[in-house]
């Protein structure tokens, strides 16, 4: 059996081609981090728990809506559009902490804490439906997280607000040895 010979320089024409396309593939990606970090700004450890409440508040859904035998691609469709739509508002909460405008620090940490608590409850929901036990106390938790970033009305109440989460978060694991 002969094999082929390729063209010559086809080698080098096909290691081009792949470097190319790893720069392209590199500059899609350097270029959604960019618009991420606009968008967001630094990936601060509340943006990571936010993104991690989120996945899991969208899977948990799937999941039930399994376990119910009613799940559907518009089930899936919502839930996706609805996780889209929270990071777009943290994303405006962002932007209006840009401004120079005075009204109000901190929109984009209350909004991340609020969706957070919220996203959090809908897991817990979603696992209580299943048949799931739920720790009272974590439910109490992102409950009080939810309603605090919710009744924020000024910078200083948003600061001790997130102060008050950090207390509770620190006396809940002081109290579990």
């Amino acid at each position: 059996m002969k094999r082929k010979q390729q063209p010559a320089g086809s080698g080098k024409e096909n290691i081009m081609l792949l470097y190319h396309e790893m720069l392209t593939a590199s500059n899609i990606l350097a270029s959604v981090f960019e618009l991420s970090k606009l968008l967001w700004g630094s990936t601060d450890n509340l943006m990571k728990m936010l993104i991690v409440f989120v996945l899991f508040a969208f899977f948990s859904t799937i999941i039930l809506n399994m376990y119910k035998g009613s799940m559907s691609a518009q089930l899936f469709l919502q839930e996706l559009l609805r996780a889209i739509m929270i990071f777009m508002l943290v994303a405006i909460s962002h932007i209006i902490d840009l401004q120079p405008i005075n009204i109000r620090s901190g929109f984009q940490t209350i909004t991340t804490l609020y969706y957070i608590g919220y996203e959090g409850i809908i897991v817990l929901e979603n696992a209580v439906e299943i048949g799931v036990p739920v720790p009272q106390f974590l439910k109490g938790f992102l409950i009080k997280l939810k309603d605090k970033a919710d009744n924020n009305k000024d910078s200083t109440n948003s600061m001790l607000s997130f102060v008050e989460i950090c207390y509770i978060l620190n006396i809940m694991y002081s109290n579990k040895g």
